[in-house]
């Protein structure tokens, strides 16, 4: 069985898990297996005494229990959630923060209640013009003095939008610790720094929030501390990523599978192409999952490779607006938004490389092994199986090989009796042996052989029995010797007498 799990990034100061990319594609990530994103240490919460408050400019403040937020109108959403920092990684020219591969990314259908209904009870001052969500993990910061809270903020617009939810489940389970319990916030179609865990306040404003997670942090850098000209994070932008093969994976000749996701945050994904030759031809993929708002679609591509060699594959996906990937996204100090065409490169091999590489490793123990049957040896074999076939009255077509298969010595037969029937030497003859020639028989013997031991082929009424056997020295079959001639019984008779005589030759018994 195999142990597919989440792939560490850090755990110290805070721990981040990507999900496994290569793991085998659902539409929805188990909860086991989504990605983990942290700031700080995973807070202590007691369920008891938590409560969620709406504060400042509003009509009433209000406190909600966590029994209070289950029993208001129930909805689910499915949404991809995507760090920001995902695929920072790939940037050519490195970016500062957690090196985020592929799989900083998940998809659940996530259950709560509408922000809105939850704002429209404590009711939102017309002069409100940001709304900020402060969670309960803390810590410090390197660039700060004291203990700081992990906050972000909305616009209004944004906050009241009736697909923001306050969401307390995950694919049908509540919140796991990990997940931001009792209660996190779902901001679908942005990037998930937005959907912040653990909440406990949420405070109505009418001043640009400055927060360092806002201000600070994800922010857009063309320059290390440029801060005069940052710019906030966009929503998510069209992506795709290719989750088989993997980098520098190995592949075989013929019909190969390229999978992958693709998302496009508050936008549809139309449609995904790829690419198996470093983008010059691109081919539609064929895109499984139906358009679900908010949520990635996988997609995936039959590949035809019919030449060995290396490969490069290109994924790029296009969203309802003709919004495409770019080739190299917009490098940043921080490394965040990097939306560029997914490439990876493959290696395509042809099925009889290994046996080529095994030939190749073993051309030096091959040649010793050829040493041990020389023409001489061969020729002793002969004469010893000749000499047995005259005692028992017949004549036998013998040929001996090497252990590459090569034919060393042969004897054709004058006349010869097969199966009780005789045939003379000529056409006849010429014919019948065709179909079974001994130094077939002497290769089969061979290790690997197709034919090992007996061997028969019929032709019209007749039938020819042949036998092979190895040759073997020290351990290692160095050669084969074919016989044909008579009766199974007669054939065995005569290949055993010439390696009886092989063992002695060599000085083993």
């Amino acid at each position: 069985m195999r142990d597919i799990h989440l792939v560490p990034v850090s755990y110290f100061p805070s721990e981040n898990l990507e999900f496994p990319m290569v793991a085998n594609l659902q539409t929805i990530t188990p909860n086991q297996l989504f990605y983990v994103r942290n700031h700080f240490e995973y807070p202590t919460i007691d369920i008891n005494t938590w409560y969620l408050s709406i504060e400042e400019l509003v009509d009433q403040p209000i406190k909600f229990k966590y029994a209070d937020l289950k029993n208001m109108n129930k909805v689910t959403l499915s949404a991809t959630l995507e760090c920001a920092g995902n695929k920072r990684s790939l940037f050519e020219r490195k970016a500062q923060g957690n090196q985020f591969k592929l799989g900083a990314i998940s998809n659940a259908i996530w259950g709560g209640v509408r922000l809105k209904d939850v704002l429209d009870q404590a009711g939102v001052s017309p002069s409100a013009t940001e709304i900020v969500f402060e969670g309960l993990d803390y810590g410090q910061r390197n660039d700060m003095d004291g203990q700081v809270f992990f906050k972000r903020s909305l616009p209004v617009a944004k906050a009241l939008h009736p697909d923001t939810l306050l969401a307390y489940e995950m694919n049908g389970e509540p919140l796991s610790d990990k997940h931001g319990f009792p209660i996190r916030l779902i901001v679908p179609g942005w990037y998930a720094v937005a959907s912040v865990k653990w909440l406990h306040r949420i405070r109505v404003v009418d001043q640009p929030f400055k927060g360092p997670f806002q201000s600070i942090d994800y922010v857009i850098l063309k320059k290390t501390n440029d801060y005069k000209h940052a710019r906030p994070l966009s929503p998510v932008l069209i992506n795709s990523t290719i989750a088989s093969p993997t980098e520098e994976q190995e592949m075989a000749v013929g019909t190969n599978v390229v999978q992958g996701y693709a998302w496009a945050g508050e936008h549809s994904v139309t449609k995904v192409e790829i690419s198996t030759d470093g983008g010059t031809l691109w081919n539609e993929a064929n895109i499984l999952d139906p358009d679900v708002p908010y949520s990635w679609r996988r997609w995936s591509f039959a590949w035809d490779a019919q030449k060995p060699g290396q490969y490069t594959i290109l994924s790029k996906a296009t969203n309802e607006h003709g919004e495409v990937q770019p080739l190299k996204a917009e490098w940043n100090v921080k490394g965040y938004q990097n939306n560029s065409i997914h490439t990876l490169n493959v290696h395509v091999t042809a099925p009889n490389l290994v046996n080529s590489v095994n030939n190749i490793l073993h051309e030096t123990k091959q040649h010793e092994v050829f040493e041990m049957l020389t023409l001489e040896i061969a020729k002793q074999l002969l004469e010893v199986a000749e000499q047995k076939a005259r005692q028992m009255g017949l004549a036998f077509d013998i040929s001996i090989v090497d252990a590459g298969a090569n034919l060393v010595a042969f004897h054709r037969m004058d006349h010869a009796r097969i199966a009780g029937i005789e045939i003379s030497k000529g056409k006849a003859w010429t014919s019948v042996a065709m179909q079974m020639p001994t130094a077939n028989l002497a290769q089969s013997a061979l290790p690997g052989g197709q034919h090992y031991g007996v061997n028969t082929t019929n032709q019209g009424t007749v039938t020819i029995l042949g036998g092979g056997i190895p040759l073997v020295r020290e351990g290692t079959t160095v050669g084969g010797i074919g016989v044909a001639g008579g009766t199974m019984e007669q054939d065995m008779e005569v290949a055993n007498a010439a390696v009886q005589a092989f063992a002695a030759v060599v000085g083993m018994k």
